[in-house]
C-alpha cells in the first residue's frame, strides 16, 4: 500500500523534527545518565544495577537492530524473487517492487528500468530504516539508563537506616547508628 509507505516515511521524519525541536531538554537528560550522576555513598554502593541496566539495554537495542535490518533485507529480497520465479506472461502487467508504488510512467517504460526504480526504492527504504533505528535505539538506551538511576535511588532509600542497631539498656531500647 503506497499509503503506508508515506505514513512510514513521514513518522520517521517526524522523530527526527521532536528530536530536533526537544534538543536542548534531551542534553539535560544526559547529564542524569551518566555513571557518575550519583555521588553518594549508598549510591555509589548500587552501581552494580547500571551495568545490569546497561547490558539489557545493549541487549535489546542490538536485538532490534539486527531483527529491523534482517526484515528490511527479506523485504527487499521478495521482489526480487518474485519477478525471477513467477513468470509474467503478461507484458503489460509491472513487475513486482518493494514499496508497491505506482510510478507516474507507462508499463513498458517502468519494466524496462525496473533496477533503477528499484534502486531508488531501496535508498528509500534504507534511509527510513536507518533513521527508525537510531532514533529508536537513542530513546531506548536513554530510557533505560533513567530507569536504572531510579532504581539505584530507590534501593539506596530502602537500606537507608538498616546500618543501625539497637541496644537493650535497663531503660530502654537505644539505637546506635555507625557512621560509614
Amino acid at each position: 500500500c503506497v499509503g503506508c509507505v508515506w505514513v512510514v516515511v513521514v513518522i520517521a521524519v517526524l522523530k527526527i523534527f521532536v528530536i530536533l525541536y526537544n534538543a536542548e531538554q534531551i542534553w539535560e537528560l544526559f547529564d542524569l545518565t551518566r555513571l557518575d550522576f550519583l555521588t553518594s555513598k549508598m549510591c555509589r554502593k548500587n552501581v552494580g544495577i547500571l551495568y545490569k541496566y546497561r547490558d539489557r539495554s545493549i541487549t535489546i537495542t542490538n536485538f532490534y537492530q539486527n531483527y529491523s535490518t534482517a526484515v528490511f533485507i527479506i523485504w527487499i529480497i521478495i521482489p526480487l524473487i518474485l519477478n525471477t520465479f513467477v513468470m509474467m506472461e503478461d507484458q503489460n502487467k509491472r513487475y513486482y517492487n518493494i514499496f508497491n508504488m505506482q510510478y507516474p510512467v507507462s508499463t513498458s517504460f517502468y519494466n524496462q528500468y525496473y533496477y533503477i526504480f528499484y534502486l531508488i526504492e531501496i535508498a528509500m527504504g534504507i534511509f527510513v530504516l536507518n533513521y527508525w533505528i537510531i532514533i529508536d535505539n537513542f530513546l531506548i538506551s536513554l530510557c533505560w539508563a533513567i530507569i536504572a538511576q531510579y532504581e539505584v535511588i530507590t534501593t539506596a532509600f530502602k537500606n537507608i537506616g538498616n546500618d543501625c542497631k539497637s541496644e537493650n539498656h535497663q531503660n530502654g531500647t537505644s539505637l546506635y547508628c555507625s557512621k560509614n
